[in-house]
């Protein structure tokens, strides 16, 4: 799914508020070591000091696909 991402991509992030705001891919990595936040995102208007690591989950662009997490979790609610 990182793949679908490129650097300079505009997108949202989901900030440590809960909100998600307008933010501009970075960096990927393809580590191992970054397997968990695998994206680096820079909210325009901070400094560079700002920017964080992100995982696929905190992350709203119509490049990546739907979270399974809350299609399950709705699927659930529906039963």
């Amino acid at each position: 799914m990182v793949d679908s991402l490129e650097v300079g991509l505009n997108l949202q992030a989901k900030f440590s508020d809960g909100v998600f705001y307008a933010a501009t891919v970075v960096a990927i990595s393809k580590s191992a070591k970054r397997a968990k936040a695998p994206v680096k995102v820079h909210w325009p208007g901070y400094d560079d000091s700002e920017d964080q690591w992100y995982s696929l989950d905190d992350l709203k662009s119509k490049r990546l696909p739907k979270s399974t997490a809350k299609a399950k979790a709705k699927a659930k609610a529906k039963a």
